[in-house]
């Protein structure tokens, strides 16, 4: 195997498809199966959805089997998206709490902090570093060891 591990950027407009607005169901399972077919060879695999991540210099947050992150989130962030997501003949999601950084907002402590719930004093001056969970998961949060 070349790669360990990848990190994959979409766009939100690649998620919309031929639509002005909303995610296209044709997109999102066109992306699902070749996202099943990197993760069959065993590789680990970095998601990002919107390239303003990149270029704001936030970072991953969380990594790890898609087992554990999905059933088993350990940060905020990756829990508010996963909450964030509808389900068939569910309510509709309340979405995640504040507003996404500006293009340019330099972070000196964790890119989420001013959307987190959680976040106090810490969160905002100092970087998170990885804390190494079971099973190679990992989370890069202040508040994973205690609350998170």
């Amino acid at each position: 195997m070349k790669y360990k591990r990848i990190l994959l950027k979409l766009s939100g407009e690649s998620l919309q498809g031929g639509q002005k607005y909303g995610l296209s169901p044709e997109m999102l399972q066109s992306y699902a199966e070749q996202i099943k077919a990197a993760a069959a060879t065993g590789v680990q695999i970095g998601i990002v959805i919107g390239g303003g991540n990149i270029f704001r210099g936030l970072t991953v947050v969380e990594y790890g089997s898609k087992t554990d992150v999905l059933n088993h989130p350990k940060h905020p962030y990756t829990k508010a998206l996963i909450a964030s997501i509808p389900q068939i003949g569910g309510t509709i999601p309340k979405g995640i709490q504040g507003q996404p950084p500006a293009f340019g907002e330099i972070f000196t402590g964790c890119s989420f902090s001013p959307r987190c719930g959680l976040c106090d004093d810490i969160c905002t001056h100092e970087k998170p570093i990885m804390h190494s969970c079971e099973n190679g998961h990992a989370v890069f949060c202040h508040k994973c060891l205690s609350e998170v």
